[in-house]
C-alpha cells in the first residue's frame, strides 16, 4: 500500500496537531501568584504630577520558577475635592 503526497502530508500534519496536543494536556496547572503591596513613598513630582515609589511583594506557590520580562500594574484612585464654607 502506498500513500499518495496529499494524504502522507494530511498525516503528518495530524500526528503533529496530536504531539501538541498531547504536550499541552501533559503542563501541570499553575496557582496564580500573589502580588501585596508592602510599601508606597512618596516621591518629588513636578507640577500637577504625583510621583511615588511603590514596593511590591511577589510571592509564586508554585515548585517550579516562573520567567517575565515585563511587570505592568494598574490601580484606580477615587478623590473628591470638598469646597470650603
Amino acid at each position: 500500500m502506498t500513500l499518495s503526497l496529499p494524504r502522507l502530508t494530511t498525516l503528518a500534519l495530524l500526528a503533529l496537531g496530536v504531539l501538541l496536543l498531547g504536550g499541552c494536556a501533559t503542563r501541570p496547572a499553575l496557582l496564580p501568584i500573589e502580588v501585596i503591596l508592602v510599601g508606597v513613598e512618596p516621591l518629588r513630582g513636578e507640577g500637577l504630577e504625583v510621583r511615588m515609589q511603590v514596593k511590591l511583594r511577589v510571592q509564586n506557590p508554585n515548585d517550579i520558577a516562573l520567567d517575565y520580562k515585563a511587570c505592568r500594574c494598574g490601580s484606580t484612585c477615587r478623590a473628591s475635592l470638598s469646597q470650603p464654607g
